[in-house]
């Protein structure tokens, strides 16, 4: 992974959030997370295949994740249901779309696996690097997008 490839989802991240909610995340450092393991979270997880390899995940809380839902479709939520959790991996979908013509279509991805509960584990793909992107919105509240990726050297 690269700071091109870094770069272009950072930028994707602002442009979807922008489009899809009005509201312009601002990011923060990024950085290696330490573990796997995650408490409160709903994620959104979509793999990504071709010239480039691994995953992609969306994670905020759920009170964050309720407020860009509630600004994305309108309607008010205060638990996790089908319409959060579709609402939730098409906001992934949409910013990976963004990132896929920002890098002019190098990968494929996949459709979202959607993840809730007050303790889970992600565990990465094996030699990929990872590196998360906090971002916050006035408001709204923080997210992370956490980037394990690699050029696929067969492709």
């Amino acid at each position: 992974m690269n700071t091109d490839q870094i770069g272009a989802f950072v930028i994707a991240t602002i442009k979807s959030f922008e489009g899809i909610i009005g509201a312009r995340p601002v990011r923060g450092s990024l950085y290696t997370p330490k573990t796997s393991e995650l408490e409160n979270q709903i994620s959104a997880i979509i793999g990504v295949s071709g010239g480039l390899v691994g995953v992609v995940v969306l994670s905020m809380t759920p009170d964050t994740t309720f407020k860009v839902i509630e600004r994305f479709t309108g309607e008010r939520f205060d638990s996790v249901s089908d319409e959060v959790v579709d609402a939730i991996g098409e906001m992934n979908n949409i910013l990976i779309g963004h990132a896929k013509a920002a890098l002019n279509s190098m990968f494929n991805f996949s459709l979202p696996t959607v993840m809730t509960g007050s303790t889970y584990s992600l565990y990465m793909p094996r030699n990929v690097p990872v590196v998360a992107i906090p971002f916050t919105m006035e408001d709204l509240g923080e997210f992370t997008i956490t980037l394990a990726i690699k050029v696929n050297a067969n492709s």
